[in-house]
């Protein structure tokens, strides 16, 4: 519980956090902090905090370690009912609670941590919309979001429409060049649609975004070698 986080508790998170940094990982996540059941199988509804402590710590040591924190959230800007399309799902619950105030308190409790929040582009509430990306980002200089294609997401969300990339979504990548990355959330073992999706997203950018969105953001934000 959030008010209730114990010591040993915190010494314990920060150990496993220690422990992934020397495993050689680059960043910690992706972390589900509003996650809808698909319904299939054992596909979890999961919902915690941004502003849990546990979360504020991780946002500490990664700030320290210069690592990502890559973050799945359904965008709900007010309390709301679940998505018609997902009630009933598996253990979705019937209510939502608010989280882009909570979300940014997370971003300002350490402007040094780098946050990426995944699947710009699709979303379940309809809410993750280009004035509330836009103002984030500018709100927040530590705030990243990676891009995902996929037609089970809203509709109104959508980056591509059958004329190209939408040119709102165009204006917020000139605004904001340094911000993107690509995160396709392609499957293993699955066919690779997302990955074609995204593949023709990045085609359709001019070639100076298409190069910074497709290959050079990622290089500098994960600290990966250029080859």
């Amino acid at each position: 519980p959030p008010d209730h986080v114990p010591p040993d508790v915190i010494r314990d998170f920060r150990a496993e956090a220690d422990a992934i940094v020397k495993a050689g990982a680059v960043g910690f996540g992706e972390i589900a902090l509003e996650h809808f059941s698909s319904g299939r199988g054992q596909h979890p509804y999961e919902s915690a905090r941004p502003d849990h402590p546990l979360l504020l710590l991780l946002a500490d040591i990664a700030a320290e370690r210069r690592m990502v924190i890559d973050v799945h959230m359904e965008a709900v800007p007010r309390d709301m009912p679940m998505p018609h399309g997902r009630r009933g799902r598996g253990p979705n619950p019937e209510e939502l609670h608010a989280n882009i105030a909570a979300f940014e308190r997370l971003l300002d409790h350490n402007p040094a941590a780098t946050i990426v929040w995944a699947h710009a582009g699709w979303d379940l509430t309809g809410e993750r919309n280009l004035p509330l990306m836009r103002n984030l980002l500018g709100r927040h200089p530590n705030l990243y979001m990676s891009v995902k294609i996929d037609s089970g997401g809203s509709p109104r969300t959508r980056p591509m429409d059958p004329s190209g990339v939408v040119p709102g979504w165009l204006a917020m990548l000139r605004a904001f060049p340094d911000r993107f990355v690509i995160g396709s959330d392609q499957f293993f073992g699955e066919d690779t649609t997302r990955l074609t999706h995204v593949r023709e997203f990045v085609d359709a950018l001019p070639p100076d975004l298409a190069r910074l969105v497709g290959r050079e953001n990622a290089l500098r934000l994960y600290r990966l070698p250029a080859r």
